[in-house]
């Protein structure tokens, strides 16, 4: 099965997740438990969109912590992480996502963590994203310890990647 099959189905399977309220506040209690989290300054999250895994409770946890959260946004059709502060407007960007109004652009180098969403995820690490390449070209020179969040039902024994896949550093589900 290639990355377009794969995408179809697991677009299609992710509109009937059960129990997903809780399966949500699981994984953010794993990503808030993360010794990756509590050592991390500024953290990169991401708004979920299509069925994703739902992580504004960590997002709040961040902020509540003192940490500065960043989100991304696609500014000249490049992925940028910009400063994502309580209360800051969110409008639907490029994709349908919400993204920061301001583009106060944070550096890949300032970034400590990133939580990143999947389609899928192998027990090797890879993911599977929209294909579009986005998170890939972002990411490629990026040392930041990386983690890919999808529900348990998206992580493979293998799927199918290519040599421009970056890799996670870790997977959480729930």
């Amino acid at each position: 099965m290639d990355k377009d099959e794969l995408r179809k189905i697991i677009l299609q399977e992710r509109k009937n997740i059960e129990d997903k309220e809780n399966k949500d506040a699981y994984i953010c209690q794993k990503i808030i438990s993360s010794i990756h989290f509590m050592n991390s300054k500024t953290i990169a999250f991401y708004m979920a969109k299509d069925g994703e895994a739902d992580i504004i409770t960590a997002t709040i946890e961040a902020w509540k912590s003192g940490k500065t959260v960043v989100l991304p946004k696609i500014i000249n059709n490049e992925l940028n992480f910009v400063l994502y502060q309580q209360g800051d407007t969110l409008l639907r960007g490029k994709f349908n996502i919400l993204e920061p109004k301001e583009n106060i652009i944070v550096p890949p180098g300032d970034i400590d963590l990133f939580i990143i969403p999947g389609l899928a995820f192998d027990e090797k690490y890879h993911r599977l994203g929209y294909g579009k390449g986005y998170y890939d070209r972002y990411l490629k020179n990026v040392n930041a310890y990386k983690i890919g969040v999808c529900y348990k039902k998206f992580l493979f024994k293998e799927i199918p990647y290519n040599q421009n896949d970056v890799l996670m550093d870790e997977i959480l589900t729930e």
